[in-house]
């Protein structure tokens, strides 16, 4: 049997909105090779209405959903310019997506799960303007993602500002941006997903 393909709105028909997320940042510099990771873990659970087909679960049903996605970006840096306080540096990066949604009908029995586990290498450049105790850093990945589970464009831009207070001591904020377009198929449930997801993110660190 033909299973419809999955397109329904995350925030609309999910009930996914702002939640407050944890993320983390590690810079790592030896000579002209950069190393970063960056991660969050989003989840937000709420009532919503399909809009779409979510696998047997047609548009129109009212539903309780919980939405996770965590996100474990590594990138691999090589300074092509490095003139005063400009640094810009291509390279590579592998984005570990991990996106799980569930939706429960209110109104009868029935439940419905989608899991996409992805890592998506991408094509990435990172400039970082460097004043002493002020910075601003940005990244930015892209790439045709064609895996087994997805197949589509996923684009990955993280921009923030750092200022040092302190001697070793950082204190910044920033925004972070994803978004994948495509689709594929998992446990033999096709899927069309267009999920856009950003947010700003304040914090702290130290630097050796």
């Amino acid at each position: 049997s033909m299973v419809p393909a999955i397109g329904a709105n995350l925030e609309d028909a999910f009930g996914a909105g702002a939640e407050s997320s944890p993320y983390g940042r590690v810079e790592l510099g030896a000579g002209i090779t950069n190393l970063t990771v960056s991660a969050f873990d989003y989840k937000s659970s709420g009532p919503g209405t399909l809009n779409a087909n979510f696998g047997s679960l047609t548009v129109g049903t009212a539903i309780e959903s919980d939405v996770k996605l965590l996100n474990i970006k590594s990138a691999v840096t090589f300074d092509l310019i490095n003139v005063g306080p400009l640094r810009i540096a291509p390279g590579v990066a592998v984005d570990y997506v991990d996106l799980e949604v569930v939706a429960r009908a209110t109104a009868f029995t029935a439940l419905e799960r989608l899991e996409v586990k992805v890592p998506a290498p991408l094509g990435y450049v990172q400039g970082d303007l460097d004043l002493g105790w002020f910075g601003v850093t940005a990244d930015f990945g892209a790439m045709r993602v064609n895996l087994d589970q997805v197949d589509g464009n996923y684009m990955d831009f993280e921009g923030l500002v750092h200022v040092s207070p302190l001697p070793h001591m950082q204190m910044f904020g920033g925004y972070r941006w994803i978004t994948l377009h495509g689709n594929g198929e998992v446990d033999s449930q096709p899927y069309d997903a267009d999920v856009e997801l950003g947010g700003w993110f304040v914090g702290g660190g130290f630097s050796f």
